[in-house]
């Protein structure tokens, strides 16, 4: 806490209205002189709030202070929550609540409805201890959370307290009662009614004169302005019900909610961009864990290292804002090897792992990326949370987008916009509800009832009602100003509309030009794949005629002619696969057969070879010593094995080796083709495989490349059910990669 001298600071330098500043002068002078200090951290918020949000507070102020005076003081009252039933019952409850410290909630509820069904308690606080641990089940764990049976078991809880007429007698269970009913109504988003029951449990502690179980009331304000994005008056409540605390004999449940609060108002700090305040926080709930944790032998390690856990990891969005990346990353690291392990804090963890994903992505690391967002999908099937998988969804299409993914990275976004919508569409009530207004009419109706019973009060209501009508001539004209707003961006989205309407317009017209270009080019390539065939079917009938005519050819011609029938083939092969790239509705089926690999090499391994010849390069192939053999339609894999050490030799120097080695793993068959030559650019490495690429490169002697060789060559394996890939660079040349399934001999 900041000391009056460090307000004063605090109020000289702002730049905030003098209305402001002035009103908070007024409210430090009293405060000094009525109680001798003063709520810095109050003023400082105060400070920094918008006219609405202030005015709200400054109200909420003023009523405190008028009411202190009115009610009488009394020593606080602060039951335990399981100490007043029957000594069977606490021993029952204590082996359930163990089981379920150590992570075993399902077989805790299973083990505490066995022992209510076959020994129905006679003590009614027995009953309702039971159906509290029933609605805390259904209410706070995320995997069973069921918003109607928790509603079911908070009205069982009210109606044993009511039946029995203990209401007046057990104060705070039955408030608790009213909270539970509260806290279901809003996880079921039934805000309005939650926050009259809120209201109505706080009303029952201020008349029975309990600060410590009005510390729940405050936690929940704290928990609701948090969700609806008001960190800085989250923050506000949260330190108050932290304070209110100090009114209870400490126990487990308290030590672990003033801990959790102190994680609440660092993290709300840190949600608002006050870094210093968020990490004092962080630490003084590191602190108070260790301080107080060795209070309570009969735990477990497990809560205060869960504990610990979560404060680490909000503590590492900080350092990550200030830029300490490294720090970030090893404290995100921490948390999620804890909260990982069974019967800890699964979804914090899958959150930290989506903080730690977002580190690498700002520091392009897509590997460690990629790895947090499979075992985040991995985890977040059995534990389904929608923040998680928008924050997963959001993460996805920009790993995508960053390993140049267009395809994944934009159905990753789109699942992104519509779950955020789903969700914007689910918290718009929320959102939209002013709770200080809510608070402020439930408060007026309370006085007034107070009022009309007490005649003493009148003088005060009347002072309370003159401060309301002044605030709501503020707020009246507060609303009109936003409603002059909204018309100028109402106006401004309009004209954002339409210029975004032409745009698609115009968009559209550019994908059908597209669309025309892209027929052309695919007539244009059958065009002159369809006349390329001419000339090389005649070469082909006329090295037919030659070898069938007896000319006494030498052995030498008789290999000559037979190398350029087999060439006139395959290059007949080839148009007609440009033929199917440019119309794939035409490609006939792919057929297989068995085929021996060694064998296949010993009929067209020679040509491959005499190619080489002519740059004077050895092509060296390394089969198995085993048969070996796989389903596959010959003609095309020798296609694909054709255009890969052709590329070799065109992109070797002279006398280089190209090695070509086939081996068997397991279930598949690889084989690589490595050169020596010129590698693979970084720039063009991601292009290699599109066709009609516009990466072309001359070979070392000049040789022009088509550009289709390595785009069929792809398609072809992947027909195949197999995999392609290179590892090049200019030092070591360039390795192609091929596997495909193999079946034994």
């Amino acid at each position: 806490m900041l000391n009056t001298i460090e307000i004063n600071n605090i109020t000289s330098h702002q730049t905030h209205s003098k209305f402001k500043i002035h009103i908070l002068k007024q409210i430090k002078l009293f405060l000094a002189r009525k109680y001798n200090t003063i709520n810095t951290q109050l003023a400082y918020k105060m400070l920094t709030m918008n006219y609405r949000t202030f005015t709200y507070l400054l109200f909420t102020v003023f009523s405190t202070i008028i009411f202190s005076d009115c009610k009488q003081k009394s020593p606080p009252v602060c039951a335990l929550v399981y100490s007043d039933g029957s000594p069977e019952f606490n021993k029952t409850i204590d082996i359930a609540t163990q089981m379920h410290d150590s992570g075993f909630a399902v077989k805790a509820l299973h083990y505490l409805d066995s022992n209510f069904i076959n020994n129905p308690p006679t003590n009614q606080l027995d009953v309702f201890h039971y159906y509290y641990f029933c609605f805390d089940y259904y209410n706070n764990h995320i995997e069973s959370r069921n918003p109607q049976k928790a509603e079911i078991y908070s009205d069982s809880m009210l109606y044993v307290l009511e039946k029995n007429k203990l209401q007046n007698i057990y104060v705070k269970q039955y408030a608790q009662s009213i909270f539970s009913k509260g806290d279901a109504l809003f996880n079921a988003r039934r805000y309005t009614e939650a926050y009259k029951y809120f209201y109505e449990a706080k009303t029952i502690i201020k008349d029975n004169i309990d600060p410590c179980a009005l510390a729940d009331y405050s936690y929940r304000l704290g928990m609701v302005l948090y969700k609806q994005d008001r960190f800085l008056e989250a923050a506000f409540y949260f330190e108050e019900s932290f304070n209110e605390f100090n009114a209870c004999d400490l126990d487990f449940a308290i030590f672990y909610r003033r801990q959790e609060l102190l994680d609440n108002i660092g993290l709300s700090f840190s949600k608002a961009g006050v870094s210093d305040s968020a990490m004092f926080y962080f630490n003084s709930a590191l602190k108070y864990i260790k301080e107080n944790y060795e209070k309570f032998p009969a735990k477990t390690t497990a809560f205060r290292d869960k504990a610990n856990a979560v404060v680490i990891g909000n503590m590492a969005v900080v350092y990550g804002n200030m830029g300490e990346e490294n720090k970030a990353i090893d404290l995100l690291q921490k948390s999620i090897s804890i909260n990982e392990r069974k019967g800890f804090d699964p979804l914090d963890a899958q959150l930290n792992r989506l903080k730690l994903a977002n580190i690498y992505y700002k520091h392009h690391i897509s590997a460690g990326m990629r790895n947090e967002l499979d075992l985040i999908t991995k985890t977040n099937d059995s534990l389904p949370d929608q923040n998680v998988l928008l924050s997963l969804y959001d993460m996805k299409w920009k790993y995508y987008d960053m390993t140049k993914d267009v395809a994944n990275a934009f159905t990753y976004l789109l699942k992104y916009h519509r779950l955020r919508d789903s969700i914007d569409v689910q918290m718009r009530t929320l959102r939209e509800t002013d709770l200080n207004e809510q608070v402020k009419n439930m408060d007026k109706q309370y006085q007034i009832s107070t009022l009309e019973k007490n005649n003493e009060l009148k003088k005060t209501y009347l002072i309370i009602a003159l401060l309301g009508a002044v605030m709501s001539a503020i707020i009246f004209l507060l609303v009109f100003n936003d409603w002059r707003k909204t018309q100028r961006n109402v106006r401004a989205l309009t004209y954002l509309h339409n210029q975004v309407s032409s745009q698609k317009v115009e968009l559209e017209h550019l994908l059908k030009r597209l669309e025309d270009t892209h027929k052309e080019k695919d007539r244009v390539l059958r065009a002159v794949a369809h006349d390329i065939r001419n000339p090389i079917a005649a070469i082909s009938s006329l090295s037919d005629l030659l070898v069938a005519e007896d000319y006494n050819y030498s052995n030498e011609q008789m290999e000559l002619l037979t190398y350029i029938k087999n060439s006139c083939t395959d290059a007949l092969s080839l148009t007609k696969e440009i033929l199917e790239a440019a119309d794939p509705s035409k490609a006939e089926a792919l057929v297989k057969e068995d085929t021996d690999i060694k064998r296949m090499f010993a009929d067209y391994i020679q040509l491959l070879r005499f190619k080489a010849a002519e740059k004077q390069q050895n092509v060296n192939v390394q089969l198995p010593y085993e048969p070996t053999h796989a389903v596959i339609n010959k003609d095309k894999i020798w296609r694909v094995i054709s255009n890969l050490v052709n590329n070799a030799i065109k992109f070797s120097p002279q006398s280089s080796t190209i090695d070509v080695v086939v081996t068997r793993k397991n279930n598949e068959l690889q084989l690589s083709i490595h050169d020596t030559g010129i590698g693979i650019p970084d720039s063009i490495k991601d292009k290699v495989f599109d066709m009609f690429t516009e990466t072309k490169r001359l070979g070392t002697e000049g040789e022009k490349p088509f550009g289709l060789g390595l785009s069929i060559s792809k398609q072809i394996i992947e027909a195949h059910n197999g995999k392609i890939w290179f590892e090049s660079s200019a030092d070591h040349g360039t390795t192609f990669f091929v596997t495909i399934p193999a079946e034994g001999a």
